[in-house]
């Protein structure tokens, strides 16, 4: 709710702050900001450093910042001094560097799971839930589920 929204508007000051000790470039790619002030719903950030030194780079300092976070406080909003509990989760995902790849259609193999089978007629608003391709030299697949 609200304290959930504040406590992710305070990490993502506190985010922003870290980046600029340490000379990174912070950019805010969506954000979805609730009432009171400095409440954050939703929020996409870029962190990227101007060297790619792998010591200083922002995912090696970060990684260990996936996950949930969880505050336990009286909030401000909180007439009664109840403490109330909220989480947030944090993801972060390295930015992949771009490549140029050429696949082979012979060298790339799709699977297309089956549909819904059985009796009772469950099969007669069947649709295939999953895709897997993956690339066979490799060993590298990638997995969608509807």
């Amino acid at each position: 709710g609200q304290e959930a929204a504040l406590f992710t508007g305070e990490l993502m000051n506190m985010y922003e702050r870290f980046a600029e000790q340490r000379g990174w470039h912070f950019e805010v790619e969506s954000l979805i900001e609730v009432q009171p002030e400095g409440a954050v719903n939703f929020a996409s950030v870029r962190i990227a450093a101007s060297n790619h030194d792998e010591e200083t780079a922002p995912f090696g300092w970060l990684r260990h910042e996936s996950g949930v976070h969880r505050v336990q406080r009286v909030p401000a909003t909180e007439r009664k001094g109840r403490m109330q509990t909220s989480s947030v989760a944090v993801v972060l995902l390295p930015v992949a560097e771009e490549a140029d790849v050429t696949l082979s259609p012979a060298e790339v193999r799709i699977e297309i799971s089956k549909k819904s089978s059985g009796p009772g007629g469950q099969s007669v608003n069947a649709a295939h839930q999953a895709v897997r391709a993956t690339h066979v030299p490799s060993g590298i697949s990638v997995h969608c589920t509807a």
